[in-house]
């Protein structure tokens, strides 16, 4: 049996448009999750607990980070989801993946985790391609 993977996931204009889900999201969700990865959120939306309950989908995450507090970045969120997976779950994983829209913030976790998480930047919201880029 495959060694789960670690998906981290922003939340505006990478799971929904701010209106609704894109097509692929929750089905993706539920396959990840149905495989027995872990997923979590890192979004500086501080309602996102909120929109993912509104959305129907926060049954499919294992926790998050999210909020805006100054001087506090995209990576410190990854960092800290890393770190409850670990704290909580205590499982070894084949590999982390952070999923955003902003390329800044792709730019910030790539530079600062040393090739360690593998960073797709989105585009137009998360679809089947942006995951099955990875895993084949």
């Amino acid at each position: 049996m495959a060694l789960p993977k670690l998906y981290i996931f922003d939340l505006d204009d990478t799971l929904w448009d701010g209106k609704q889900l894109y097509p692929d999201v929750k089905n993706i969700l539920h396959i990840l999750r149905k495989n027995n990865n872990f997923i979590y959120l890192a979004s500086f939306n501080k309602k996102a607990p909120k929109y993912l309950q509104l959305l129907g989908i926060q049954q499919y995450f294992h926790g998050g980070a999210y909020g805006y507090i100054p001087f506090v970045t995209k990576y410190d969120m990854v960092k800290e989801c890393i770190d409850h997976m670990q704290r909580n779950y205590n499982g070894m994983l084949s590999s982390i993946e952070f999923y955003d829209d902003l390329y800044n913030n792709i730019l910030n976790v790539s530079s600062k985790s040393n090739g360690n998480i593998r960073t797709v930047h989105i585009k137009n919201g998360l679809h089947w391609s942006h995951i099955n880029k990875y895993n084949q």
